[in-house]
């Protein structure tokens, strides 16, 4: 029984702080206002994280890890994987949006040091790229991560305005600049 009291408490934290980050900024929350959402003592916030960016890193590495999974679902050339991972992104539109506000979670460098891990260890596909734009440093690929990045941050910032499938084509055509 306590296992599962503790795992809903941090569960109850974490949700509290997602919700709290969709009402206000970061900077405006703190540790009573995410117990008092949360329906847990201070105390109880403390058994579980030493501070509100403790828990905003926790949820932040967890949503890094979600998108990762997402992205490595497939190349990041192929549409219907694009859209595919678009798509997954919306579905947990909640929690992305929120822990893109936490400023210290640094989303936005998370998602391009993610996207250029995974096209260098895709060795056709960082060929692909440099072949291409006729660029060989490594500079070109930094430029492609960061574009698909801003993409999505924007994608995130507008409230998800557009479809998982516009924000897709916008990506594909972007994308036909580099590959």
């Amino acid at each position: 029984m306590t296992n599962i009291r503790k795992t809903n408490s941090v569960e109850n934290l974490k949700e509290a702080l997602i919700e709290l980050l969709l009402e206000k900024n970061y900077s405006e929350i703190n540790v009573s206002d995410i117990a008092k959402k949360a329906g847990v003592s201070r105390g109880t916030f403390y058994q579980h994280f030493l501070d509100k960016d403790d828990l905003a890193t926790t949820i932040g590495e967890k949503t890094s890890q979600k998108f990762r999974t997402i992205l490595s679902k497939g190349n990041l050339d192929k549409p219907d994987k694009i859209l595919e991972s678009l798509e997954c992104i919306k579905t947990d539109a909640k929690h992305f949006k929120a822990i893109f506000q936490a400023p210290h979670v640094q989303f936005s460098k998370t998602v391009r040091v993610l996207l250029e891990d995974l096209i260098t260890s895709n060795v056709n596909l960082k060929n692909r790229i440099k072949q291409k734009t006729k660029i060989s440093d490594d500079l070109v690929i930094q430029a492609f991560c960061a574009s698909f990045e801003r993409i999505i941050s924007a994608w995130i910032e507008s409230d998800f305005q557009k479809s998982p499938k516009e924000i897709s084509e916008i990506i594909i055509k972007t994308e036909k600049l580099f590959l």
